[in-house]
């Protein structure tokens, strides 16, 4: 896996929140099955975010299948519930 751990924007999701489709460095990518989940915590230990300020907010990560007009491959996807921002953490062709 190519580690990028950048913002992506244009997120589309499902109604239960998946991701179908963003912008990453001007290309649009749409999302394919989800191949895992799983669910981290951020490093409260790390950040001056109390758990009370919201510290203890999950970052949910999908593993999809990922197609652009360049090709196709697997994509982690990311979204701090936090900031409620998206980031693409990495890229499998």
């Amino acid at each position: 896996m190519r580690v990028y751990n950048e913002r992506i924007t244009g997120v589309e999701t499902d109604r239960i929140g998946r991701p179908l489709r963003w912008t990453w460095r001007r290309r649009v990518y749409r999302a394919g099955p989800v191949l895992d989940y799983w669910v981290t915590t951020r490093d409260w230990w790390r950040e001056e975010v109390s758990l009370a300020d919201g510290g203890s907010q999950p970052i949910r990560h999908w593993l999809v299948e990922a197609s652009s007009a360049a090709g196709s491959g697997q994509a982690e996807l990311a979204l701090d519930e936090a900031s409620m921002t998206w980031r693409l953490i990495g890229l499998v062709d």
